[in-house]
């Protein structure tokens, strides 16, 4: 590899930890940087916990198939107990699969064998250890310089000034907006919150995932089978991701009861709202910034960060190590939008 610098990785949730890792794997140098006091904390992955292989996108699910060889090798906490999808859209590859009936009995939909879900709680703190060093509370701006590159990272009171051969990476959810403005890079992202609600398994559902894109409800067995994580699909557009008050609970109760009467209110323990930043596109920003020599993203992954990070993730080290660059991220490219 040509690429003998260090790698900064702003963000420590599962697209900055599974950069990591993969640069470790390479023995590259690197340091990551997370704004909040622990990794994942606004990740909606965290939340939903799933490995979904379908995606009407083929670029997208080209990449959450080399995510599953991933968790089948090394993530202790997969379970592939397969899902039940209704499709909303009607272009979806699974020509040559099964159908299975719904727990409601009421229609059939594909049966996925291949998906899956992970308790990601598990899977950042396995992450954490195998990558070493984070440093926590560490919020990190951007300082560009008069040849088109980052000259320093200014963190916390600090600054560090950038050898010829050191990279950025913004693998950052949230805080790749403010980045992007502060380095003029032309991405555009839209802020989404998204509801989920955890309720007691009174059923002893151990699997598969159900999902009901039509009634845009789905639910999966969590807290290893003691508990249902359900969505009403409620993805709602925010100006800032910060705002996730006045969740409209009254028309996801209806939804739930009416699709699954399991997922009622006396059984429910928890609700959760997590952030997620979608291009304008739906397709995440990975690679080189189109201006700015040094800096490389990996934002914007839509609530798919568990589907697809891991399997995005050796690519790309590959390409801050100096490899040509794989025309499997090409579809990614930050410069896309331009």
């Amino acid at each position: 590899m040509l690429n003998a610098g260090v790698i900064y990785i702003l963000g420590a949730g599962i697209a900055g930890l599974t950069l990591a890792e993969a640069l470790r794997e390479k023995k590259a140098q690197y340091k990551i940087f997370e704004k909040e006091g622990q990794v994942g904390v606004y990740a909606s992955g965290k939340n939903a916990g799933m490995l979904r292989t379908y995606d009407t996108d083929t670029v997208l699910k080209a990449f959450t198939l080399k995510s599953l060889e991933y968790y089948r090798s090394k993530e202790p906490s997969y379970v592939e107990c397969g899902m039940i999808l209704k499709p909303w859209e009607i272009d979806y590859e699974e020509k040559a699969v099964a159908e299975r009936a719904f727990s409601h009995n009421r229609f059939k939909g594909l049966f996925l064998p291949h998906n899956g879900i992970l308790e990601p709680k598990d899977v950042l703190a396995r992450l954490v250890t195998t990558v070493g060093s984070i440093e926590y509370n560490s919020p990190t701006q951007l300082i560009v310089g008069d040849k088109k590159n980052i000259a320093a990272i200014k963190v916390v009171d600090k600054e560090i000034q950038l050898e010829k051969e050191d990279v950025v990476v913004v693998a950052a959810g949230e805080g790749a907006v403010a980045l992007s403005h502060e380095t003029n890079s032309v991405l555009e992202l839209v802020a989404y919150r998204r509801t989920l609600y955890e309720f007691e398994n009174t059923t002893k559902q151990n699997g598969p995932i159900e999902w009901d894109e039509e009634a845009s409800v789905y639910f999966r067995p969590s807290g290893k089978g003691k508990t249902l994580t359900a969505t009403a699909g409620e993805q709602i557009p925010v100006e800032a991701l910060s705002q996730i008050d006045e969740v409209d609970d009254e028309k996801a109760f209806r939804i739930f009861e009416r699709e699954f009467p399991f997922l009622n209110r006396e059984n429910l323990i928890n609700k959760r709202t997590c952030r997620r930043l979608t291009p304008l596109d739906n397709r995440p920003f990975v690679g080189k910034d189109a201006a700015l020599g040094n800096l490389y993203w990996f934002t914007g992954l839509g609530g798919r960060g568990m589907s697809v990070s891991p399997g995005i993730a050796p690519l790309l080290a590959n390409l801050l190590l100096g490899s040509k660059e794989s025309g499997l991220l090409t579809p990614f490219a930050p410069g896309r939008v331009i």
